[in-house]
């Protein structure tokens, strides 16, 4: 529960930094000389900032899941070992063998 809460906050502060990113970047398109190009420092900066906490949050504050290849299911759903021609009994299309004119869609 405080781990979700914390990755809330976190996406959130991201998202604030990203727009302060956005809103500087377009006055550095419009005009870079504004505040004699500190605008374009501070976008840099908060683009840095928002990118940063963007990867905390998706990477290090994940929910933690066992592997899929750890036994903990017990429904008895195993993988098969039989490919697909053996499972519906050797029927299917794909080995098929077609002449070039064949491709009408009639089986």
């Amino acid at each position: 529960m405080k781990a979700d809460k914390t990755r809330r906050i976190l996406a959130i502060v991201a998202l604030v930094f990203m727009a302060i990113f956005t809103v500087t970047f377009i006055i550095v398109l419009v005009s870079p000389d504004i505040l004699n190009g500190a605008v374009g420092y501070i976008a840099l900066i908060s683009a840095l900032m928002g990118a940063g906490f963007f990867i905390v949050v998706k990477f290090v504050l994940k929910d933690k899941e066992p592997p899929e290849y750890l036994p903990g299911d017990e429904s008895g759903d195993e993988a098969d070992d039989t490919d697909a021609s053996e499972k519906d009994g050797g029927n299917s299309d794909s080995g098929r063998n077609e002449t070039p004119g064949d491709n009408d869609g009639v089986s």
